[in-house]
């Protein structure tokens, strides 16, 4: 009796739901899941013009959703009482009033595209202004994990998190993505789609979850491997940004010496002639800074330009050996994530090759796929390529004999990662100092040149 004054105070929403109340309401139905604030298992019904106005009633009632679909039959097509005389009108008038209850013409949107999209759109237009950053990929890949392990259907996650993330790129990814999940087919087919946001090594893996089943823990995987990129990135831009500022401030300094030289003694003979004081000078350093900007967003993209650069790089004296270490550390920890995932060695090293983020270490790497497939070792067929070191391949030797290949690929990160770590702060001092030396020169050559030629006057005025 109580159950039965509960349902009529409120019919929206109850484990007692009977479907001629929302035949009669001519709202679809929906059946859910969920779990209320003591932790209790709840399912019923409830009604909704749409499944987000469903979801949204269910929260409304402190109610943890873990699953919500249509009910079988639930798409109302019995009219309200009293308007059994209006269904007499003719087929496809319109009646005043009337809630659509079926699929109406242009309702259903087509289902979203399979094919690659236009190579300008994705890395030049996209490269510049739809960028996509680490931290906003970490934070999908972890809470898609986590509301797949919920049980929320994949559909309902994504557009979730598509109303989520501060990523307008990623918001509109996530929308198409949510498409391709309604017309049947895998995420993966999405993601392909879009390389300047996802990369070949998190297509594969979510390919592999799909395939496998275990898409909840390959997004947990991909997120801890996003985290750790984030470090290594952040890591630079911290140990970089003091020499960075040092650099803006010599170049005030400096111009500014030479400003106030001028406005005090007025145009002297013996003013230091500074390149910073030229329009010319200020239109190299904007085309430098957009040439950067461009590479980084759209030139690094291009494979042969971008090995070269890589290539380049590495031949450097101590940031050669830093760039190696960054690239084995990324390497060895996205080999680590594709092997947990069931991966095979060869497509785990190549995938991971792709991800070592130095074009010219792949290159090194790529042989080794294809001597692994012809039944070799890893540490022999990891040793002919020359990229890793001895302690490399002593460590990866005693993973596969243990059988805990991953675990020791993951030491052999941190390794790297400790020891770029101290390489980068260490670059940091010593481009410090550099720039530091390079703007007392700079300020001593002005105070040099100022007296020297304001002395030279006097002793001019002073002869006869």
């Amino acid at each position: 009796m109580a159950e039965a004054k509960k349902c009529a105070r409120d019919p929206y929403l109850s484990p007692l739901f009977p479907v001629e109340l929302g035949k009669e309401r001519g709202m679809p139905l929906f059946e859910y899941q969920a779990m209320d604030a003591e932790g209790k298992q709840r399912s019923g019904t409830t009604l909704g013009k749409s499944l987000d106005e469903a979801l949204k009633k269910l929260q409304n009632q402190g109610l943890i959703v873990t699953g919500l679909s249509q009910a079988p039959g639930g798409l109302d097509a019995t009219p309200p009482p009293g308007a059994r005389a209006r269904m007499e009108q003719p087929r496809g008038a319109a009646i005043p009033g009337a809630i659509p209850t079926g699929p109406q013409p242009g309702d259903t949107p087509p289902p979203p595209p399979l094919d690659a999209r236009n190579p300008v759109r994705s890395y030049v237009i996209g490269g510049m202004f739809e960028h996509v950053g680490l931290r906003d990929l970490m934070f999908f890949f972890r809470q898609y994990g986590t509301m797949l392990g919920a049980g929320v259907n994949p559909v309902q996650a994504l557009q979730t998190l598509s109303n989520q993330t501060t990523s307008r790129k990623l918001k509109s990814v996530l929308q198409e993505g949510s498409a391709h999940v309604r017309e049947g087919r895998p995420f993966s087919a999405c993601m392909q789609r879009y390389p300047e946001v996802f990369s070949p090594l998190a297509v594969s893996m979510i390919r592999a979850g799909e395939l496998g089943g275990t898409l909840e823990h390959q997004c947990f995987h991909l997120a801890d491997y996003y985290e750790h990129e984030h470090s290594i990135v952040t890591l630079i831009k911290k140990e970089t940004f003091y020499p960075k500022m040092l650099v803006v401030v010599a170049i005030i300094i400096i111009v500014g010496a030479n400003f106030i030289i001028r406005s005090v003694v007025g145009q002297p003979t013996f003013a230091i002639k500074s390149p910073f004081e030229s329009i010319g000078f200020y239109l190299f350093v904007a085309a430098l800074i957009l040439g950067l900007l461009f590479y980084n967003r759209v030139f690094s993209k291009i494979p042969a330009f971008r090995e070269t650069i890589d290539q380049i790089a590495l031949r450097i004296p101590y940031i050669g050996k830093t760039a190696h270490g960054f690239a084995m550390a990324r390497f060895g920890r996205a080999f680590g994530a594709l092997y947990r995932s069931g991966m095979s060695m060869p497509e785990s090293t190549r995938l991971a090759a792709d991800a070592c983020g130095n074009l010219a270490v792949r290159r090194q790497i790529y042989p080794a796929s294809e001597w692994l497939k012809e039944g070799i070792g890893i540490t022999e067929a990891w040793g002919r390529t020359g990229a890793f070191n001895q302690i490399v391949l002593d460590m990866t030797g005693t993973g596969e004999q243990t059988g805990n290949l991953d675990q020791m690929l993951l030491k052999v990160s941190e390794y790297y990662e400790d020891e770029g770590r101290v390489r980068a702060k260490q670059a940091a001092q010593v481009l410090t100092v550099v720039v530091m030396l390079a703007v007392f020169i700079f300020i001593g050559m002005i105070v040099i040149n100022f007296w020297t030629g304001y002395f030279t006057r006097i002793f001019d005025y002073a002869e006869p």
